[in-house]
């Protein structure tokens, strides 16, 4: 920490998640700082850390984790990279909050948990939307109570993708719509309902990728839920609730910023009320920085990262053809 209490952190690349939503929030949270951007281009590095307005660039990955002012570091790398990486980071003694999908096996989930335990560090998988206000208990939990006890979810993100050449067409690299969005809708079913007990799927396979999921999940508690997540579907994102008293529909489950609202059916009786919002990306780099400093309990757990990538490993099993990183 410097002499102002802000944690130095260190990025791994200059991907445009880190460049458009990371770097901004970074520079915003209150006990944060950047220290060092690396690229294998200099140039890119020198143009996010420019752009942004803090820290310096460097060469490469490995001139990141040697910087002694790092005490965490940010992976935004392709997702086959981020077991490697996450691994390298720790061997140099940093935390590391890495990009969803923290890695593309549950076993792998448990290798970082025992790598992160051995050198007393925090490792966390970055779903920002956890940290919007919606999902504050002081707000999910009485919109929970509405509805009385969850019997049924559905889950829906999609976006038309076409970018030809972009890592997320490439499943060698962890590409395809159930590891980059999908992601969010199995993270969000498993952090709702618990332990999942069966799962069936089928899904739209374009050269090993899978450019569509359709997943059906039975949980240990008896609640069924479902999943859809698509690169040749409209922009949406979804989330209802069925409850044995109602229904709740929340419109932007997933957003980083802007308005959010939930629609409640309940006894006949519908209702749509807008709901705070934040920058989860900012939120979530303060969150982390409290973890560090043993001040807070992480709200993503690495048994919750395992939980639902053993749940996306069963999916890929289902539908032939996929390849999985």
């Amino acid at each position: 920490m410097d002499s102002e209490g802000r944690i130095g952190w260190g990025v791994l690349g200059a991907a445009g998640v880190a460049r458009r939503r990371f770097l901004p929030a970074l520079k915003a949270a209150s006990n944060a700082r950047l220290v060092v951007l690396g690229s294998r281009s200099l140039g890119r590095a020198a143009a996010a850390v420019e752009a942004v307005g803090q820290g310096r660039p460097a060469p490469s990955y490995e001139a990141v984790l040697e910087d002694r002012e790092v005490d965490a570091v940010y992976i935004p790398l392709p997702n086959a990279l981020h077991r490697e990486w996450v691994l390298k980071a720790l061997g140099a003694g940093k935390h590391v909050l890495c990009e969803k999908p923290l890695v593309l096996s549950s076993a792998e989930v448990d290798e970082l948990a025992q790598a992160a335990a051995s050198v007393n560090r925090v490792v966390m998988e970055a779903f920002m939307y956890r940290f919007h206000p919606q999902y504050e208990q002081s707000t999910w939990k009485p919109l929970l109570a509405e509805i009385g006890a969850v019997r049924f979810a559905d889950v829906r993100f999609s976006f038309p993708f076409d970018r030809p050449g972009d890592i997320r067409e490439d499943p060698k690299l962890g590409g395809g719509a159930l590891w980059d969005i999908g992601s969010y809708c199995l993270d969000m079913l498993t952090w709702q309902l618990g332990e999942v007990v069966e799962v069936q799927a089928l899904g739209d396979v374009r050269n090993g990728t899978i450019w569509t999921a359709a997943i059906q999940l039975r949980f240990a508690s008896g609640s069924l839920g479902t999943a859809w997540c698509s690169f040749a579907g409209p922009l949406l994102q979804r989330l209802t609730l069925v409850g044995d008293r109602g229904t709740l529909d929340l419109t932007s489950p997933f957003r980083a910023t802007g308005p959010a609202a939930v629609r409640l059916e309940v006894d006949g009786d519908v209702r749509t009320t807008s709901l705070p919002t934040d920058d989860c990306f900012r939120r979530e780099i303060e969150h982390f920085g409290q973890v560090v400093l043993g001040r807070a309990t992480s709200v993503v757990p690495l048994d919750d990262s395992a939980r639902w990538i053993g749940v996306a490993e069963r999916v890929v099993k289902y539908i032939p053809g996929a390849i999985s990183g």
